[in-house]
């Protein structure tokens, strides 16, 4: 029983389809001051088409998750390989992403069309080989 306990306890608190934000307001390179969710725990995802269902975080007061604007995600450990979806229907008003130090490989135009706002996207220090011609067709 004991070793079951040990077991249990390794299980890891997070899964791909959770998140924790520390959220705040932050300046963006869009110029404004805008509302983030920054991740408080890099989320592993490893499998192409993830979806992010939930996002968890104490909003600042009279904040909520239709105010976030933005996404930080700075992988200290390099375990994000692919962009996730469903943050959208989380938060509705996402204009800036910033998806830095993972392992990204490609990016495509299905990755950003549940995002019609977005104006800015940060990937620096990814493996990027290969963008999608038109990446961003279906944002403004």
């Amino acid at each position: 029983m004991k070793f079951l306990r040990f077991l249990l306890f390794l299980i890891p608190c997070v899964s791909a389809n959770e998140i924790y934000c520390n959220f705040g307001n932050v300046r963006s390179s869009v110029n404004a001051k805008i509302y983030y969710c920054i991740l408080h725990q890099d989320p592993s995802i490893t499998l192409p088409n993830s979806v992010i269902t939930k996002a968890n975080g104490t909003h600042q007061p009279s904040k909520s998750h239709a105010d976030v604007q933005g996404f930080y995600s700075t992988s200290s450990s390099k375990i994000i390989h692919y962009i996730s979806h469903g943050l959208s229907k989380i938060f509705p008003n996402l204009i800036a992403i910033d998806i830095g130090n993972g392992r990204i490989k490609e990016i495509h135009q299905n990755d950003f069309e549940e995002y019609p706002n977005l104006k800015q996207l940060d990937s620096y220090n990814n493996d990027i080989k290969y963008l999608e011609k038109n990446l961003f067709k279906f944002n403004t």
